[in-house]
C-alpha cells in the first residue's frame, strides 16, 4: 500500500517538473497534528491540520508529487521534501507557504539545529548528499548508489547507500564535513536503511530486510556492531532521549530500546499496522493508512504502559494516501 520507493522508478518523471504552491496560507493555531497526503504520480499534496479530536481546522493543496516525509527546523518551519519533483515546500508558524528551491528529486532530509542535510536520487547509479549550514558554503558530493538515508554530528556525516545492480551490496559512505571528502567506505551487512539517527554517539541504522537487526556504527573505532530486534524489516527510528522506539515495515509492533545499552526494553503491539509515529512527552502518536472509505488513523499511545489513549480516522483526499505526521504543539 506504500507509495515509498525502495528502488527509484524515474520514468514517469523528469527533472523540469518544479515543485509550487495551490495555497498560499494555512492555519496552524488551532491544530495538534499535521498530517501529509500525497499523490506519488500526479502533482497532488495537501497538508491537513486536525485537533486532538480529529476534527479538521485547516489545510492546504500543494502541487507536488510524492511527499512522503515532514521535516521541522529550529524555527519551527515545517519543511515538504517532494521526492518526484524539486525543491520543498515550507510552512513557517504564521501559517505562511512558499517554495524552496533544491536539486532534483530530494529523497531524504535530516535536520538538526543550523544545519539540513539531504540526500538526492536523481540517476539509479548515482546519488547525491548536500549539507547547508547556515551562515556557510554547502558542502555537495556525488556518491555511487542511491542513498536512502544520512544522519549526521559535528565532525561527519554518514551516508546509507543501496546498489540495485549488486544483490545484498549496502555500505555506509563518512564524509567529513571540514575536508568535504569520504575518509570511510563501510560494508553494512544489514541494509536497505530506509532510516538512521544519532543515538548516543553513535549511528544508528534500520535494516528494512528480513534480518532483524539494527546496524551500530561507532564514530573513531568505525566498528560496525549488529543488534538484535524482536522482529523484522525495521522501517523507522524515533528518538527520545534515553529511549528510541523502532518501528517496522506494515507491522503493529513498535519496540523501545535504551540508548545507552541498546537493548530492547519492551515491544508493544498496536492495533494495525504502522507507517510513522510521532512522541512527546506523554505519548507515542501513530499514522496508519486504510484502504477503505477513510485515508488513514492516527491512534495515540501511553509510552509507558503501551496503553491506546484515542483514536480518530482521517478524511479522503482525492487520489492521494496520508505518509507523515508533525506534532504541531
Amino acid at each position: 500500500m506504500k507509495n515509498l520507493c525502495k528502488t527509484i522508478v524515474l520514468a514517469t518523471v523528469t527533472a523540469s517538473m518544479l515543485t509550487s504552491c495551490a495555497d498560499n496560507e494555512i492555519s496552524l493555531d488551532n491544530g495538534d497534528i499535521g498530517v501529509v497526503y500525497t499523490n506519488s504520480l500526479e502533482e497532488d499534496s495537501e497538508f491537513v491540520v486536525f485537533n486532538q479530536g480529529g476534527e479538521v481546522t485547516s489545510s492546504a493543496t500543494i502541487d507536488a508529487i510524492g511527499i512522503f516525509e515532514i521535516r521541522e527546523d529550529r524555527d519551527g518551519n515545517i519543511l515538504l521534501p517532494a521526492r518526484f519533483n524539486t525543491g520543498f515546500t515550507k510552512i513557517n508558524p504564521s501559517g505562511s507557504i512558499s517554495e524552496m528551491e533544491s536539486l532534483d528529486f530530494p529523497y531524504y532530509t535530516k535536520i538538526k539545529g543550523d544545519t539540513r542535510l539531504t540526500t538526492f536520487n536523481s540517476d539509479l547509479e548515482y546519488g547525491k548528499v548536500e549539507i547547508k549550514e547556515e551562515g556557510k558554503e554547502g558542502v555537495e558530493v556525488k556518491l555511487d548508489g542511491i542513498l536512502p538515508s544520512a544522519t549526521f554530528d559535528d565532525s561527519y556525516a554518514y551516508i546509507n547507500a543501496d546498489f540495485p545492480d549488486v544483490a545484498d551490496r549496502h555500505m555506509q559512505y563518512v564524509l567529513d564535513r571540514k575536508s568535504k571528502k569520504i575518509i570511510k567506505k563501510l560494508v553494512i551487512e544489514h541494509g536497505n536503511a530506509s532510516d538512521v539517527s544519532m543515538i548516543n554517539g553513535k549511528v544508528v541504522s534500520v535494516s528494512n530486510k528480513e534480518d532483524p537487526y539494527l546496524s551500530v556504527l561507532e564514530p573513531g573505532t568505525w566498528n560496525v556492531s549488529n543488534v538484535k530486534l524482536p522482529h523484522p524489516y525495521s522501517e523507522r527510528i524515533i528518538p527520545d532521549g534515553d529511549h528510541f522506539y523502532v518501528l517496522y515495515s506494515m507491522s503493529p509492533y513498535i519496540t523501545m530500546m535504551d540508548s545507552n545499552t541498546f537493548k530492547e526494553i519492551k515491544t508493544f503491539k498496536a492495533d494495525v499496522p504502522l507507517l510513522q509515529a510521532r512522541v512527546d512527552d506523554k505519548y507515542i502518536y501513530c499514522l496508519s493508512q486504510r484502504e477503505d472509505q477513510y485515508a488513514g488513523l492516527i491512534h495515540i499511545y501511553d509510552k509507558k504502559t503501551g496503553e491506546k489513549k484515542k483514536e480518530f480516522l482521517l478524511p479522503r483526499k482525492r487520489e492521494t494516501l496520508v505518509q507523515d505526521l508533525t506534532l504541531l504543539k
